[in-house]
């Protein structure tokens, strides 16, 4: 998903404020463009945006809970994703610190960087079975989860 339109053909035409995102990551800014299915930024500005939303999330009290945890695909296929680490709150986390990935590598569960198991397999499946779904945002606002316990 792009700027809230998810590309659905091999090339799809973006104007409006889509454009100024598309034009970030290519080499061409203008208002209309052919564009691929995927357009992927480059995993440093992933990185970066993905750290911005965790502290937006913050700012908007979407971080007090369990559980919580965001990821954005950095491959077409969906199988290598950025992931926030454990523990760490939503208001501290670095581009830096976000866990590079490999949704076929089990194995990352193991180790003192290990992600949360339960954000590995949601994510890594979600990624997987959905690539146009870039990017995963799990979160257990309050009002929410009471309204879900009802």
């Amino acid at each position: 998903m792009i700027g809230g339109q998810v590309a659905r053909s091999q090339q799809m035409v973006v104007d409006g404020p889509l454009a100024a995102l598309a034009g970030r990551y290519s080499a061409s800014a203008e208002p209309k463009m052919p564009m691929p299915m995927l357009l992927l930024p480059t995993e440093a500005q992933a990185r970066i945006d993905l750290a911005a939303a965790f502290r937006w999330a913050a700012r908007l009290d979407m971080h007090e809970s369990i559980a919580n945890h965001f990821s954005v695909a950095v491959s077409n296929d969906g199988g290598r994703f950025l992931l926030n680490p454990v523990g760490r709150h939503f208001a501290r986390i670095r581009a830096s610190e976000l866990l590079l990935l490999d949704a076929s590598h089990p194995a990352a569960l193991q180790g003192p960087e290990a992600p949360d198991p339960t954000a590995w397999h949601l994510h890594a499946e979600l990624h997987q079975r959905l690539p146009q779904a870039r990017c995963i945002l799990h979160t257990h606002m309050a009002h929410t989860t009471a309204l879900c316990c009802l």
